[in-house]
């Protein structure tokens, strides 16, 4: 007879018991208890509610770290507008969401401060450090490729 459906596997392979089934004595009770865990949809409603839930803290973390920065940000730091940014030195878009070292799907880059200059600056324009202690800056922090070739001290 046929075993419940698994809507991610093909028909042909859940019409038969499965292997280890075959193979090994397993108590009715616990092939019964398998069967109802692999339901169709169970696990799967279980995850949707667990990433439901994860998204939505997510989306508030980020939104409490986007108003830290924003109230916690130098004055000389160019504002954020909330969307359009462009990189002052290679002018590529800029978003908040995109990871270091990657791309979003419009090809936008993640989106820093110089701390020499206060402009936006994508994570490829800005891997050099240097001390800028005119903005108070003591130890070696992120600059623009621009700020970077300026003669000291910054």
């Amino acid at each position: 007879d046929k075993i419940d459906s698994d809507p991610t596997m093909p028909e042909e392979e859940i019409t038969s018991p499965p292997m280890w089934q075959a193979a090994v004595r397993v108590p009715v009770e616990a092939v019964e208890a398998v069967r109802e865990a692999h339901k169709p949809n169970m696990p799967r409603r279980g995850m949707e509610m667990i990433v439901g839930a994860s998204s939505f803290v997510q989306d508030k973390i980020a939104d409490s770290c986007r108003a830290v920065t924003h109230y916690a940000a130098p004055e000389y730091w160019e504002k954020d507008e909330g969307g359009g940014a462009e990189c002052v030195v290679c002018t590529s878009l800029l978003n908040d969401s995109v990871a270091d070292g990657a791309e979003g799907p419009r090809g936008e880059r993640r989106k820093h401060h110089c701390r020499a200059c206060g402009r936006f600056v994508c994570w490829q324009c800005s891997r050099d450090r240097r001390k800028v202690p005119s903005r108070g800056w003591l130890e070696e922090v992120r600059v623009c490729d621009t700020c970077h070739g300026l003669p000291d001290p910054l």
